[in-house]
């Protein structure tokens, strides 16, 4: 009667251990099913990183164009500027005598 309780005993440690490694397979499945949503969503953020980068690089350029404009129009107004008060100097100065008359 030992020997089959003994035998008993060892078949009933392989079925636990069979439950065991049952278990421990879903628990790799369940893992890779994991990785697998894990890893399309690592590569839908790498995916939005890239296409942020190239706005903020396009972003870059076009703050260097806009900056270039600038300093354009700046040099353009101050042009104006002066031509303005040239011009009201050259008109003042035919009148300055009549202006100096009516002064006295």
């Amino acid at each position: 009667m030992d020997t089959i309780s003994e035998i008993q005993e060892r078949h009933d440690a392989v079925k636990e251990i069979e439950k065991n490694l049952l278990e421990l397979h879903q628990v790799f499945l369940d893992m890779a099913a994991l990785v697998e949503a894990q890893g399309q969503q690592l590569n839908n953020i790498e995916s939005h990183v890239a296409k942020a980068s190239s706005f903020v690089r396009r972003g870059t350029d076009q703050l260097q164009d806009a900056r270039e404009y600038q300093k354009s129009s700046r040099k353009w107004t101050c042009y104006a500027i002066i031509l303005f008060i040239v011009v009201f100097i050259l008109l003042l100065i035919p009148a300055l005598p009549h202006i100096m008359l009516m002064l006295k």
